[in-house]
C-alpha cells in the first residue's frame, strides 16, 4: 500500500478546475502533499471556512441575507467574524482528534492563498484530489450540513467510497454517476500495492454517516434555513448528487451490474429515504428545479 495512491487519469481529472487562472499554483500545491508518503491513508476533518452555521449566525445578526450584503456592512466582518473563529476552531479540533485517534489528520482550514487570489472552485479542486490519493478517513465536523463546502466534501467521499465517477448530466433530473474500479489490473505491473478498505465517512465522534444519514442532516438544514429567510441552492444541488449516487447503486445492485464488475459496494442505500428526503426539500424550498441543477 502507497500513500498517495496511484489512479487513473479518469478519475483523477472527474471534477475539472472550473474558470481557474492558477492551475499551474494548484498543481505545485498538489506536489506538496503528494510528496509525503505512507503505508497509511491519512483522516481530513470536514470543517467550514466561509460559511457554515456561524455564517448563518452572523448574517442573522447584521440582518442580511447573503454575503454580498454582508461585505457591503462591513469588509471586514467575513474574515473578523466566519473565517477566523472557523479557521481557529478547526484547527484546535483537529489537533484534538489527531491526539485522540493517534492518526495523522489534515486540516484544510490551515490552507490558504488570499494573497493568490484563490477562488472556492480552486480550493475545493486541491481537496478533491486530496482525497482522493490521500484520505482513508472523512471526518465531519458537527454541523457540517450548513457549509456548502463540507457537504460537497461530504458526497465527493461518497463518490469514493462507492467507487463512482461523476458524468456529464444530459436530460436527467439527477446527475448522472457511473461505477469505477479505482485500482485497475493496469496498474499491476508497477508494483503498487492499494488499499482494500473504502474510505470511511464518520461525524467528529468517529460514528458512521451513511448516504441515507448525509441526506436527512442536508434536507434539516435546508428546511431551518428556508424557514429562517435563507436561500440554499447549493445544499439542494448537492443533496440532488446523493439521490444521483442512490439511484445509481441502485440500478446497478438490481441489475447485477456490480457482481459482473467485480465491485462490492461497502452497503445498500436506502432509496426510498433518500429519495423523499430530496422531494421534501424541494418542495418546502419551492426552488426552480433547473437553477439548482445549474449551480
Amino acid at each position: 500500500m502507497l500513500i498517495p495512491r496511484k489512479i487513473p487519469p479518469l478519475l483523477k481529472e472527474g471534477r475539472r478546475i472550473r474558470k481557474s487562472q492558477r492551475e499551474s499554483d494548484i498543481n505545485i500545491v498538489l506536489s506538496a502533499f503528494r510528496s509525503f508518503r505512507s503505508i497509511f491513508p491519512v483522516g481530513y476533518l470536514s470543517t467550514p471556512i466561509t460559511t457554515g452555521i456561524l455564517f448563518y449566525e452572523v448574517l442573522e445578526k447584521y440582518g442580511v441575507k447573503t454575503m454580498e450584503e454582508l461585505l457591503a456592512t462591513g469588509s471586514s466582518l467575513l474574515f473578523e467574524e466566519i473565517i477566523g473563529p472557523n479557521t481557529t476552531s478547526g484547527i484546535i479540533l483537529g489537533d484534538k482528534l489527531a491526539q485522540m485517534w493517534r492518526l495523522p489528520i489534515i486540516v484544510p482550514a490551515v490552507f490558504e492563498a488570499k494573497s493568490q487570489r484563490w477562488t472556492q472552485d480552486d480550493y475545493m479542486y486541491v481537496w478533491y484530489q486530496v482525497i482522493k490519493e490521500m484520505v482513508g478517513h472523512t471526518i465531519m465536523r458537527d454541523f457540517w450540513q450548513y457549509s456548502n463546502g463540507g457537504a460537497e466534501e461530504f458526497v465527493h467521499s461518497v463518490e469514493m467510497q462507492f467507487k463512482l465517477l461523476l458524468t456529464p448530466r444530459i436530460s436527467y433530473e439527477f446527475p448522472q454517476y457511473t461505477p469505477v474500479d479505482l485500482f485497475p489490473a493496469d496498474f499491476a505491473d508497477q508494483k503498487i500495492e492499494f488499499p482494500e478498505k473504502t474510505i470511511k465517512i464518520t461525524d467528529q465522534n468517529k460514528i458512521d454517516i451513511r448516504v441515507e444519514d448525509g441526506a436527512v442532516k442536508i434536507t434539516e438544514a435546508i428546511i431551518d434555513l428556508y424557514q429562517r429567510g435563507f436561500r440554499a441552492i447549493k445544499l439542494l444541488s448537492v443533496l440532488s448528487q446523493l439521490v444521483g449516487i442512490t439511484h445509481c447503486v441502485d440500478f446497478h445492485l438490481k441489475t447485477g451490474q456490480y457482481e459482473k464488475q467485480g465491485i462490492h459496494p461497502c452497503y445498500e442505500i436506502n432509496k426510498t429515504a433518500v429519495d423523499y428526503y430530496w422531494q421534501l426539500a424541494l418542495a418546502v424550498s419551492r426552488e426552480n428545479l433547473e437553477e439548482v441543477k445549474s449551480s
